[in-house]
């Protein structure tokens, strides 16, 4: 049922976005013919950062409307408190930066220890971001705005909370959050960027839960920034 449940809502959530991302084109003077064009010419989405960053700002547009639709007027619950949209006090900020240490730190031993094991799988995090071409303004707001906003208000938001009436609890709705988290990145790369996916999901529930909805987006944020500007420059 969860699964099914899931995969109904991405399917909203697409198709919304579709939509948006139409007007968009429209506004902007971009017709499928020029897209179609563009992408023959370098088949890398992340390389056109205009219509990267249209994508980007749809698709949250369109996990705000979809999921305001389906809390509202189909769980009759208010938005603000169901997503956990709160003031976030100074002290929760510096608990999240730490955690942020720390989710970083781990990512990375438990990644450079899965090479060693695996070593013949060549996808890592580096090379994930390494694709977002060039490094400009639009490309930082879509990879590390944008995007964090939207991830974290379907799965640390909507998601986690759906699944907290589970036999574990708390604990429970961060794990398998987070593996939705990771299952959904697994066509961005190989199973490096699953696992940190995932491993940061834990840490992005854990957030969740000490107040605002702000907090794991903050948190994401800076994470996906640093490992932005970081795989450009050891690019």
């Amino acid at each position: 049922m969860l699964v099914f449940f899931y995969f109904f809502l991405s399917y909203t959530i697409e198709k919304v976005a579709k939509h948006i991302f139409e007007a968009l084109m429209s506004i902007f003077g971009i017709t499928w013919e020029r897209l179609i064009e563009m992408m023959t010419v370098s088949q890398d989405f992340f390389n056109h950062e205009k219509i990267y960053f249209l994508s980007s700002f749809s698709v949250m547009v369109g996990t705000l409307i979809t999921l305001f639709i389906v809390i509202k007027y189909v769980l009759k619950k208010s938005p603000k408190q169901y997503l956990g949209v709160q003031k976030v006090s100074k002290f929760s900020l510096l608990v999240a930066f730490f955690m942020f240490m720390v989710a970083f730190w781990s990512e990375q031993v438990i990644i450079k220890l899965c090479n060693k094991i695996i070593p013949s799988v060549p996808h890592t995090q580096g090379a994930f971001f390494s694709k977002f071409r060039p490094l400009s303004l639009l490309t930082i707001i879509s990879t590390a705005v944008l995007i964090p906003i939207q991830e974290e208000l379907l799965y640390r938001g909507f998601l986690l909370k759906s699944v907290e009436k589970n036999p574990f609890g708390k604990w429970g709705a961060i794990i398998i959050s987070a593996f939705l988290f990771g299952l959904a990145h697994a066509n961005w790369g190989g199973y490096n960027i699953v696992l940190t996916c995932y491993i940061s999901g834990l840490f992005l529930g854990w957030m969740r839960y000490q107040g605002s909805i702000g907090l794991p987006i903050l948190m994401h944020c800076a994470f996906n920034f640093i490992s932005l500007v970081n795989a450009h420059l050891h690019a």
